[in-house]
Order: C-alpha cells, then sequence, then structure tokens
C-alpha cells in the first residue's frame, strides 16, 4: 500500500491515490482533523500533491487479520536535498471483494520525527 501510495504521489495521479482509499475512508490531518468520505480525501490528497518533491515511503510493520490489516511505515517527500514533510504513518486498511487493498484510516502524522531520512 505504501509503495503505491509513493508510486502515485511522484507520478502526481490524484486519481491514482483517491483509489487507493475506500468510499467512506478517513484522513487523519496533522492537527487532528479528520477529513471523511471521497471528497474530504480527495482534498486532503490535492493539498498533498501541491507540495514538491519526490516521495518515498517504507513499510515498518504489518499486522494482516483475515481481510484487515494494520500497518506503519515511515515515508518523507523530499525536494532535492530538502526535506519537506515526513512523518511515520498508522494505516488501517480493508481488502475489498475484488481483492484490491484500500485504506479505511489513514493517519500520516501518527508519529512526527525531525528529520524522516
Amino acid at each position: 500500500m505504501n509503495a503505491a501510495f509513493a508510486d502515485a504521489f511522484n507520478a502526481r495521479d490524484l486519481d491514482a491515490l483517491v483509489a487507493l482509499f475506500e468510499e467512506d475512508a478517513v484522513v487523519v490531518e496533522q492537527d487532528g482533523a479528520l477529513r471523511q468520505g471521497s471528497a474530504g480525501v480527495r482534498r486532503h490528497l490535492e493539498e498533498l500533491l501541491a507540495l514538491p518533491g519526490r516521495m518515498r515511503s517504507e513499510n515498518r510493520s504489518a499486522v494482516h487479520v483475515g481481510d484487515m490489516a494494520v500497518l506503519t511505515a515511515r515515508w518523507d517527500i523530499r525536494d532535492g536535498d530538502t526535506l519537506v514533510a515526513g512523518a511515520t504513518s498508522s494505516e488501517l486498511v480493508r481488502r475489498g471483494r475484488d481483492g484490491a487493498w484500500r485504506y479505511v484510516v489513514d493517519q500520516p502524522f501518527a508519529c512526527a520525527h525531525d528529520d524522516a531520512g
């Protein structure tokens, strides 16, 4: 999931990013505010894509139970050598009937750190 997210970000493909989320998914913003549903998630992703640079994302853990999984990843966005954003994320994902995994809850800033690299 995290690699697919980074790939879509780096391609600047909003539709590919949106497709990684369930219709009623929730994104937790850095300030704790919740963006829910397709419109809220889309707005969050539009703002993310406005950031310069390339994203890297490295899975740190995955706990898989049935059609659900809890993931953590360390990610960053760098514009050259400049750190634009970065943190450790926590996500709840679910496998749909079509076999594809999608975010149910995405908390990109679950654990912030000074240098994400």
